[in-house]
């Protein structure tokens, strides 16, 4: 996969930024890729800013490099999910909020924490390469390698395309076997 990576380095982007509340009452995730960042791509009257938000009408950016603490404020699923559908399959930040880190996740995207100095290098220098081996739970950027922190079962999830309830229905020969017991 070809990964084209979006810089948006501000620390603090909460979930207000990144979805406003009036696109909260949909129920569907798909769609809401359109309302990611809404106020910082379009004035009072709805125009269109000169951003690179704006610019990925194609979701040819599927790599957001932001700052720290990314996705604080409310906890709402609808803005892991209007990034996903805007295009990011991976997002890197020093710091994420916990409750959006876990979104993400849920989501089967990846969330890669590193240190806010090697942010700077990486937006400064390019990337010009990125490589993920998800068995080894690494991303590798011009040649350094990162560990992604997340749980055996988030891997799996990851690995395998499937979510909580697919990854528990992996498990029902046990569950069945452990309820005979009690």
């Amino acid at each position: 996969m070809k990964y084209k990576v979006m810089n948006l380095v501000y620390d603090n982007i909460d979930t207000d930024i990144i979805i406003p509340k009036q696109f909260l009452k949909q129920t569907s995730k798909d769609g809401l890729g359109k309302y990611a960042f809404y106020n910082w791509r379009y004035d009072a009257k709805g125009n269109k800013k000169q951003t690179i938000l704006n610019e990925n009408d194609d979701k040819q950016y599927n790599v957001l490099i932001t700052g720290h603490n990314f996705g604080c404020g409310s906890s709402r699923e609808h803005a892991a999910w209007a990034l996903a559908d805007y295009g990011f399959d991976i997002i890197i930040a020093s710091s994420f909020s916990d409750i959006f880190y876990q979104n993400w996740l849920n989501n089967n995207k990846i969330p890669l924490i590193i240190a806010n100095d090697e942010i700077m290098n990486l937006v400064a220098e390019g990337i010009k390469n990125i490589t993920i081996n998800l068995l080894k739970k690494r991303i590798i950027i011009n040649d350094k390698c990162y560990e992604i922190k997340i749980s055996k079962k988030r891997q799996i999830c990851l690995l395998e395309d499937i979510d909580e309830i697919d990854y528990t229905t992996k498990f029902t020969t046990q569950i069945k076997e452990y309820e005979l017991l009690i």
